[in-house]
């Protein structure tokens, strides 16, 4: 399937910060730890992030009482502070809600970065995901952590 017809997200926010403390949140594994997820029921469990061209970002969401958690790995392809990242995307966890055939199949993350109104607006793109439900279900998760995002201390 071509990046062409293959299903994107594509979300757009005002983010109350600076495009640098707001690349520091997307690159650093202390911050992320903190706001990438879809909502407070899947909490990161587990989170590195070696922000350097070929690095590697892996997401580990879930808790140690419900026995499963479902893994992201991905590397991260392009750096440019304060305006740009990019980062491939796959499902790894044999317990995820995706369809099997799903699990392992990588995407591409895009995220830009524009300054505007005292703050920054934050342009993601994720690209290459298979149709139907894993399309579906990475909207509401991007669309709930891109809220946390909205809403993160970036003071802290």
């Amino acid at each position: 399937m071509t990046d062409a017809i293959a299903p994107t997200v594509h979300l757009t926010r005002w983010i109350k910060a600076s495009p640098q403390r707001v690349f520091e949140a997307w690159t650093t594994a202390d911050q992320l730890a903190r706001w990438l997820s879809p909502g407070p029921e899947h909490p990161l469990a587990e989170v590195v992030a070696d922000a350097r061209v070929g690095g590697e970002l892996r997401l580990a969401y879930g808790t140690a009482d419900a026995g499963r958690y479902d893994a992201v790995v991905g590397q991260f392809l392009e750096l440019t502070p304060p305006q740009r990242l990019v980062f491939t995307w796959a499902w790894q966890s044999p317990h995820s809600e995706f369809a099997a055939e799903d699990l392992g199949h990588e995407s591409t993350v895009t995220i830009d970065l524009l300054p505007i109104d005292g703050g920054t607006e934050l342009t993601l793109r994720h690209r290459g995901l298979p149709p139907g439900l894993m399309s579906e279900r990475h909207t509401w998760g991007w669309t709930g952590a891109l809220d946390q995002l909205a809403d993160f201390d970036f003071s802290a």
